[in-house]
């Protein structure tokens, strides 16, 4: 089966099976699994499966080296599995470690979120995952049906992405004062698979400074900074909350020069290094295309690139 249901403390959730991923299958067979769910000592926004250990002897399996909210995987040291509710990279008092990614929660997580936030004070809770037929799973209530939508096209691809305005307000306003943007995109070359657009009119490092921000660039804590909400903990700029760990399938903003400029998390999750990004968009519906020419970009180099504001 490809799709399963877990049962955590008092929530229902449900996800699917990475069939694409070499080494999932061994998570497949092994339900239904059950054991205790507990906040990881050492890996951020990360619940850690007790009693439970799953074998990882497929060599042909790749890991993944940072995680976002819903991915399960298997931590290949311990056996035991891991859930990311947030900011989450599996490390030990060593270093980092490889993950194996073999599921994903789907639907709105923002209640398993902020449930997660709380585990170091709740402790352990019950987890049962259990196979599930794929018209089991409820339909996914379709989310910001009012929001502003922007196109983005990379090479012969093209993807909608809808504006975080609740989140960031600021980014989104000055992005659409820009709109079209029209340059080239490239992978990075310290931050893994990760879209870099260059401005056409950005000069020699192809910025796309946002104005309200010029000048305003100052990293803070949290107001609260022990507060714990959905959103978790972190910095800030400019009132708008940033990340370090970088999510498949949004767009954020980086506002430090003299790179400042959107990049893509349009593959794995992956890490902008000393950087702190505003996530400010996210593509909906399908962009597989959108990820496929993005992982071309490297073989093939700079490919055309451009943003355009939908009606």
């Amino acid at each position: 089966m490809s799709n399963f249901k877990l049962s955590l403390g008092e929530m229902t959730l449900y996800g699917r099976t990475l069939t694409e991923r070499s080494g999932a299958g061994a998570f497949a067979q092994a339900l239904p699994i059950a054991g205790r769910a507990v906040q990881d000592s050492w890996s951020g926004e990360v619940l850690r499966v007790r009693d439970f250990k799953l074998g990882t002897e497929d060599s042909a399996a790749v890991p993944l080296w940072f995680m976002y909210p819903g991915l399960i995987g298997i931590d290949t040291a311990t056996g035991e599995l891991v859930i990311c509710y947030g900011q989450g990279r599996l490390t030990d008092g060593s270093g980092p470690l490889p993950m194996l990614p073999v599921a994903e929660l789907v639907g709105d997580l923002s209640a398993f979120c902020e449930w997660g936030v709380y585990a170091d004070s709740r402790g352990a809770a019950k987890a049962r995952f259990e196979d599930l037929p794929e018209a089991a799973i409820p339909a996914t209530p379709i989310q910001n049906v009012s929001a502003a939508r922007i196109t983005v096209q990379l090479g012969d691809a093209e993807a909608t992405a809808v504006l975080l305005e609740d989140s960031a307000p600021l980014t989104c306003r000055a992005l659409v004062r820009r709109l079209p943007l029209v340059g080239t995109g490239t992978n990075t070359i310290f931050s893994g698979p990760l879209v870099r657009f260059w401005n056409a009119n950005g000069g020699p490092n192809g910025e796309t400074p946002l104005e309200e921000r010029d000048g305003q660039y100052q990293p803070t804590l949290l107001s609260q900074p022990h507060t714990r909400t959905r959103a978790g903990r972190g910095m800030t700029v400019c009132g708008e909350r940033t990340q370090e760990i970088l999510y498949p399938g949004y767009l954020y903003y980086l506002p430090r020069r003299p790179w400042r400029g959107i990049r893509i998390a349009a593959g794995d999750p992956t890490r902008m290094g000393g950087g702190h990004l505003v996530p400010f968009a996210k593509l909906n519906g399908d962009w597989a295309d959108f990820r496929a020419i993005a992982a071309t970009l490297t073989d093939a180099g700079a490919q055309p690139m451009r943003f355009s504001q939908q009606a």
